[in-house]
């Protein structure tokens, strides 16, 4: 399998272009009759040229990110970016998840700013994030601002990252200064002058906590007939679990600052956007006005999963004994009494399934700095995924 991943990673852009290639032919196939042209950039027609493109995109730059967060580890890295890209928030929101692959290009080229030696390069990297900034900001709104605190976080960690960079190279400083202004200038200008009205009006309002566990029914989500699917859908982040580790592991241990204070931080705020019910001119200095809870937890999850990997690829100090794990377990289970699960996903049978989810994703993660843990969690993260995700795409 290990060598397998290798040879995907190592060949991902040659995989990626087939892919775009023959699915778009199979999609010409079955839409070209129905459409005509108009289906090759029509997001919304299942397998547009468009819609594979912006699908492999996707996977490509989670992978670069997670590639930054896990400390250049490509097999974590690997199932990383699939946990997401198969998740079933990405699935039913598909053609609204813009935001996501371009605030993640945005990461991979800042860190690239850094990173690379060459003045050119740096140059164009720079060029590239103020032309991906402004492409951002004509985005999925709810998901933009949502998105926006997490990478928002980012940012600061690659700074704080590669800080000695910044302060041994002046042309890196200047680069990134001018970076950052243009940027501003462009989402600016698309605020002020040609504002992007790209929103949805949600009629039915949910509970922030029922929302913010909703990973745990994804996987039967695509199997029922449920109203507002693309609501329900979510990251398996297993939120809040992980940012409650990391506040905890930053006061006993004070290291790790550069990435878990930051986006936690961003994570811990946006979950108290997302179960309180806040002044609306709050919102409105802060953009979230137009943006509902369901589209800020999946950024909560995003981020909560970020934080997962970062433990299990950067801390190796036992944080917890067995005993103390699962007197936590049970702790954190007890959580699931308060959660308001939606009518469907409220039976006995249902409700069994949540607990031993839990169970298994708690236990495992406060176990990370086993090895053999850490393998039994990424491959039941995936297969969570996988039920939640795939059978979005046909069944929808």
């Amino acid at each position: 399998m290990k060598k397998l991943i290798n040879n995907l990673i190592k060949n991902r852009f040659l995989i990626s272009l087939i892919f775009v290639l023959v699915v778009s032919i199979i999609g010409l196939v079955f839409n070209y009759q129905n459409y005509g042209l108009s289906w090759i950039i029509n997001t919304n027609n299942m397998f547009s040229p468009w819609l594979n493109i912006k699908f492999v995109g996707l996977c490509l730059v989670l992978y670069e990110l997670f590639f930054i967060i896990t400390n250049e580890n490509k097999n974590l890295s690997f199932w990383g970016s699939i946990i997401v890209l198969l998740s079933s928030a990405v699935a039913y929101n598909l053609t609204k998840i813009d935001s996501l692959v371009l605030g993640s290009l945005t990461i991979v080229l800042l860190n690239k700013l850094f990173t690379e030696e060459s003045y050119n390069k740096k140059i164009l990297y720079s060029i590239l994030i103020v032309l991906v900034s402004l492409f951002y900001s004509y985005t999925f709104i709810p998901y933009a601002v949502a998105f926006g605190y997490l990478f928002i976080g980012l940012i600061i960690y690659i700074t704080l990252k590669n800080k000695n960079t910044l302060k041994d190279s002046k042309f890196t400083r200047i680069a990134l200064y001018l970076t950052v202004f243009f940027s501003v200038c462009m989402m600016a200008f698309s605020k002020l002058i040609i504002k992007n009205t790209y929103v949805e009006v949600i009629t039915e309002q949910y509970n922030g906590l029922g929302l913010m566990f909703s990973y745990l029914y994804n996987v039967l989500l695509p199997f029922n007939n449920i109203a507002n699917k693309e609501l329900l859908s979510s990251i398996i982040g297993v939120a809040p679990i992980p940012m409650f580790i990391a506040l905890y592991y930053i006061y006993k241990n004070e290291k790790h600052i550069e990435f878990l204070l930051p986006v936690t931080l961003f994570a811990v705020i946006e979950t108290v956007f997302a179960l309180a019910n806040l002044p609306e001119t709050l919102k409105g200095l802060l953009f979230l006005t137009n943006v509902s809870s369901a589209r800020i937890i999946d950024a909560i999850q995003l981020a909560n999963l970020f934080i997962i990997f970062y433990f299990i690829s950067n801390v190796k100090e036992k944080l917890f004994s067995i005993k103390v794990s699962m007197r936590l377990t049970i702790v954190f289970l007890l959580l699931l009494i308060l959660v308001p699960f939606p009518n469907e996903f409220s039976g006995r049978l249902a409700l069994s399934l949540f607990i031993l989810e839990e169970t298994l994703f708690i236990f495992l993660f406060l176990n990370m700095e086993e090895e053999s843990y850490v393998k039994v969690l990424i491959f039941f993260l995936v297969i969570f995924s996988l039920l939640s995700g795939i059978p979005a795409y046909f069944l929808s």
